[in-house]
């Protein structure tokens, strides 16, 4: 895409920091800036843009800075400035550079970093929170000790009648690209049954699928697969039960993002 391919890398630089400051969060951007810095020989530049994109994709970036030279430890990594890039993103960021943040801020030790956690979660508790996040935040919190016991008690106040309520934070903030890899898994099977052309062996024809039902549709079809059955499919072969029991939480997410941008 760059001008690196031909040789050109001041020109690859330049047009790497014109997409960069259209978009803050572009991580593949990033790293692509840092090797041509390291390519022209600006090892310190290279580093420095390693270092504050770090939090984005921490092992990415640990793998860069390996391959131009040096290690990186995460502990580098748990200072003001790496919180106030993560705050930057928490607030300013689009939801999955958001998404990334809140990953980050599990893994980093520095005591703010729970604050800001237990902030996002309280977001959560008090209804303030985007859809799009609940699981993040819910996953994030969960890896800290002292905000385990919160996510406990959000997820066992859910309502229970609601036969959903444990996966509906998998209704919105996939990522449609790895839904079609979780689509094409060989071990769901899914690709075997359905196709988006016209219909294959006894699942029905998924084409347009995102247009013809809502996301708790298609959650419901996969977590409870025989609770309605269109009654063009009665007698053709039933999805089976427990798919989604084979899949996290993510890759749930991913999947019905999938599914709901189906042409």
């Amino acid at each position: 895409m760059y001008r690196a391919r031909s040789g050109d890398l001041a020109g690859a630089r330049s047009d790497l920091e014109r997409a960069i400051s259209c978009d803050p969060g572009g991580v593949r951007d990033r790293e692509a800036l840092a090797r041509v810095l390291a390519q022209l020989g600006l090892l310190d530049e290279a580093r420095e843009v390693i270092e504050r994109s770090f939090f984005l994709d921490p092992e990415g970036f640990a793998r860069i800075r390996q391959e131009i030279g040096g290690t990186v430890n995460p502990a580098a990594f748990r200072n003001t400035d790496t919180l106030e890039e993560i705050d930057q993103a928490l607030e300013n960021g689009a939801n999955p550079e958001i998404q990334t943040a809140l990953g980050t801020l599990a893994k980093i030790s520095d005591p703010l970093a729970v604050n800001r956690l237990s902030e996002w979660l309280e977001r959560l508790e008090s209804g303030k929170l985007d859809p799009s996040l609940a699981l993040d935040v819910l996953e994030a919190a969960a890896q800290r000790p002292t905000l385990a016991s919160r996510v406990r008690d959000h997820e066992s106040g859910l309502d229970p009648r609601d036969h959903l309520g444990p996966w509906r934070v998998t209704l919105r903030g996939g990522n449609a690209t790895l839904g079609r890899d979780v689509y094409h898994r060989q071990d769901l099977g899914c690709a075997n049954c359905h196709t988006k052309q016209g219909g294959v062996d006894g699942g029905p024809d998924l084409s347009g699928v995102g247009t013809r039902r809502y996301r708790a549709q298609l959650l419901e079809a996969i977590v409870f697969p025989t609770q309605e059955i269109s009654p063009e499919y009665r007698e053709s072969k039933a999805m089976p039960d427990g798919l989604h029991l084979l899949m996290s939480k993510r890759d749930l997410r991913d999947l019905i993002e999938y599914l709901a941008h189906l042409d």
